[in-house]
């Protein structure tokens, strides 16, 4: 069972002089986070990666970002498995676990006892660099006292998303996952992350995975995924219109990722229905098509668009 410190815990376990350290770092962080498009990125990349988890599994996750503690940039909190893993950003070109009276060190060192004592058992704490010189560096030579539970590791940063999507192919795989598309391009994971960032800002700074997915697809359903099964997308098909579909030599169409994806024999001329199949205008065109019984692809062409 988890249980949340307050300061007068936190103060019972390090002393006065670390509440007031940690006071003061959260009000400064607080003050610098305002605006950080590294930090929200971050979280940003942190719910697409946790949505597989989620939309497979079933799995959820709080994230916080702004959160109280040692380590408190990013944290993602899974209190039903006791896990916890928070992550401490770097933008500068210089670092040192050790600079700063062992600030770094002290900081990871407190953070494994505080969320021990708060009861997780699995306490996973990351220095991210968006230097990858400085990230590299600084995981060659991780003190030992933290060595157990601490990693340094490279995050990139721009300010225009543009250019790093188009160097960190990565990135558009993992926010890729979140699209309506099979083969989603760069600019199809671009929208996704753009979708997710307005979501987060929009948000407290601690939610779950799954309310800020929920939120990022309210603002977005024509972008984004449906979080329903694939199977179940199927089962909203009418027999009806599955005959007439069936029957249409020259379209192929399949359920992908909730939407209707069609294309016609050559594959050169290819599309997803801008709803999903949960959709009330998907029944909307399952009326029509049933109504217009179309018998080739150009006569129910402009149906699809």
């Amino acid at each position: 069972m988890i249980n949340r410190f307050d300061d007068a815990n936190i103060e019972s376990l390090f002393g006065a002089q670390a509440l007031t350290r940690l006071q003061n770092q959260s009000r400064g962080g607080t003050n610098g986070k305002d605006g950080s498009k590294y930090e929200l990125f971050i979280c940003a990349h942190r719910v697409a990666r946790l949505a597989r988890k989620y939309i497979l599994t079933g799995e959820d996750a709080i994230i916080e970002w702004q959160s109280q503690g040692f380590v408190d940039d990013v944290v993602v909190r899974c209190d039903d498995k006791l896990s916890i893993k928070a992550y401490q950003l770097k933008k500068s070109k210089s670092a040192s676990w050790t600079a700063e009276s062992n600030k770094i060190e002290s900081d990871f060192r407190d953070q494994e006892r505080l969320s021990k004592a708060e009861g997780y058992t699995d306490v996973r704490l990351r220095l991210v660099c968006s230097n990858e010189k400085l990230a590299t560096k600084l995981a060659n030579k991780i003190p030992s006292s933290i060595a157990a539970f601490s990693k340094a590791t490279f995050f990139p940063y721009d300010a225009h998303l543009q250019l790093l999507f188009k160097d960190y192919r990565w990135l558009n795989d993992d926010f890729g996952f979140l699209s309506k598309h099979k083969s989603p391009t760069k600019i199809d994971a671009e929208h996704v992350a753009i979708v997710l960032l307005g979501a987060l800002t929009a948000l407290p700074p601690s939610a779950k995975v799954s309310e800020i997915l929920e939120l990022a697809r309210t603002t977005a359903p024509t972008l984004l995924r449906s979080f329903e099964s694939d199977q179940d997308a199927y089962g909203k098909i009418w027999l009806a219109t599955k005959v007439i579909l069936d029957s249409i030599l020259d379209l192929k169409y399949e359920i992908v990722r909730g939407f209707l994806s069609w294309a016609d024999a050559s594959g050169t001329t290819t599309g997803v229905l801008s709803y999903d199949c949960f959709d009330s205008k998907f029944d909307r065109f399952q009326i029509s098509i049933v109504r217009i019984k179309p018998r080739s692809f150009s006569e129910i062409e402009g149906e699809l668009r």
